[in-house]
């Protein structure tokens, strides 16, 4: 990002505090990071001290209920069938031999995302939507 020109690119946890706040916050590769919605109700609301009254987050997601894959379509309604919200994973990574410890994670679909971002005071605009992945713009409500 410095080298397109960003003045005051960070990387960071996005629960941390900042000096000031940010134009703009991305948090690409999925807002799913909050782990469940419980963390997405949280993040917004910590959104506040983020960004600028002016600002904006840019954030991706995975729709659940749009997969072309049996056993993620599965997964999903094991998911449903325990009273969870369809989106809910439990993850770990593995890479050359090393395998991370489970952790949550969140697909959030488009609906659930806005109805949430606008019980926060915010708005979303969809900058793109393939069917699976969609991105996003949220900013303050004018």
């Amino acid at each position: 990002m410095s080298r397109r020109g960003c003045k005051n690119a960070r990387v960071g946890d996005i629960f941390d505090s900042y000096s000031e706040p940010f134009d703009t916050v991305f948090v690409i590769l999925n807002i799913g990071i909050v782990r469940n919605l419980d963390g997405l109700a949280r993040f917004l609301k910590h959104l506040d001290a983020l960004m600028s009254d002016n600002g904006r987050l840019i954030t991706d997601s995975i729709d659940p209920r749009n997969s072309e894959d049996e056993s993620y379509r599965k997964y999903t309604q094991a998911k449903i069938a325990e009273g969870r919200y369809l989106g809910a994973r439990t993850l770990r990574i593995e890479y050359k031999n090393q395998i991370s410890d489970w952790f949550e994670w969140a697909h959030i679909d488009p609906e659930t995302l806005e109805r949430y971002v606008h019980e926060a005071g915010y708005s979303m605009e969809c900058l793109g939507n393939d069917g699976k992945r969609y991105l996003v713009s949220i900013t303050r409500k004018r």
